[in-house]
């Protein structure tokens, strides 16, 4: 069951509840490798003793204990201990709430339990979140510290590329993994700024289009300005999960009519670099591009990009 959970986004960086008997796959966190600044998730200790005989309870290494004490009220620990379906686990972060079981459900009962078990932790999600948001962003935190480092570093005009980005964090002679990921990071706000849009944490992108599918992973967003042809617009760069030099430049414009692109642009999701193509999924318009992934994106393409996009939007 995953289900969309904003009210999380001003607690919630990372909570994860495993049952014990789930895989080390299964436990395994698929975004260290792109974290920023790497940090492993830290173990954290609650009073029952049966509770920790079925569950792990892990949470991002900047995430608030107090936060999380809250949330694991004992009404909650108990039912969680006691009346929670066999194997069942969570996984709390980005603005969503993730709850399974390993293997596959047959039964409708089965089924039922898993719907009853996520929706007891959801009420739980969202009367902790009421009335929170996530602005404040604590400097010792690894999100503090990526702020400060890309504050250091000032550029005269938007980086030609995310190369050139790069380099101004490097250390020594040659541009390490940490520098890599600053340079695409500086690199996209820059882009995204001179154009207008606002950039934004991916967990905010995230939490608000949970149904909205794209390729690759989400490494960068930004919102577009009110008014004019980019209200409503998000500009998001994915990543490919094998390769560095490959990923997808991609606008998602809401409440667009499919019929707009229709005969302008190529369908579908490109999966050539520099062509741009179109896919309507039934919210507005997705127009993607292949392009150079975090390692190899150029501004030039981003404004081609933009401009294709533009020539769509304005005629509508």
């Amino acid at each position: 069951m995953l289900i969309q959970a904003p009210e999380s986004l001003g607690f919630a960086q990372r909570v994860l509840l495993h049952d014990h008997d789930l895989s080390k796959l299964d436990m395994s966190n698929p975004d260290s490798d792109r974290q920023v600044m790497k940090a492993p998730d830290r173990s954290v200790t609650l009073e029952s003793e049966q509770f920790l005989e079925r569950y792990a309870l892990f949470t991002d290494s900047d995430q608030d204990e107090n936060s999380v004490w809250r949330l694991f009220a004992p009404t909650l620990i108990d039912w969680l201990t006691h009346q929670a379906p066999t194997d069942f686990s969570f996984e709390l972060q980005d603005g969503a709430l993730c709850c399974f079981v390993p293997g596959k459900l047959k039964e409708a009962a089965e089924l039922d339990g898993l719907c009853v078990a996520s929706a007891r932790v959801f009420k739980e999600v969202t009367r902790i979140g009421e009335g929170r948001t996530g602005t404040q962003i604590d400097p010792d935190s690894r999100g503090g510290k990526i702020e400060t480092r890309l504050a250091e570093v000032k550029f005269d005009r938007p980086p030609e590329s995310v190369k050139k980005a790069a380099k101004a964090f490097k250390k020594g002679m040659a541009i390490g993994d940490e520098g890599w990921k600053l340079g695409a990071e500086a690199f996209f706000r820059e882009q995204a700024k001179a154009v207008g849009f606002t950039p934004i944490a991916t967990s905010a992108y995230r939490a608000s289009h949970i149904e909205t599918f794209l390729p690759g992973e989400i490494a960068h967003a930004a919102a577009g300005p009110e008014g004019g042809i980019w209200q409503d617009t998000f500009l998001v760069f994915t990543d490919n999960e094998e390769f560095d030099t490959m990923g997808w430049t991609i606008l998602v414009a809401a409440g667009r009519s499919p019929m707009l692109g229709r005969g302008v642009l190529p369908s579908g999701v490109s999966a050539e670099r520099g062509l741009v193509k179109v896919n309507a999924d039934g919210r507005g318009l997705i127009f993607s591009t292949l392009d150079g992934g975090p390692r190899d994106r150029k501004a030039e393409e981003v404004a081609a990009f933009l401009e294709s996009c533009e020539s769509v939007l304005a005629s509508g």
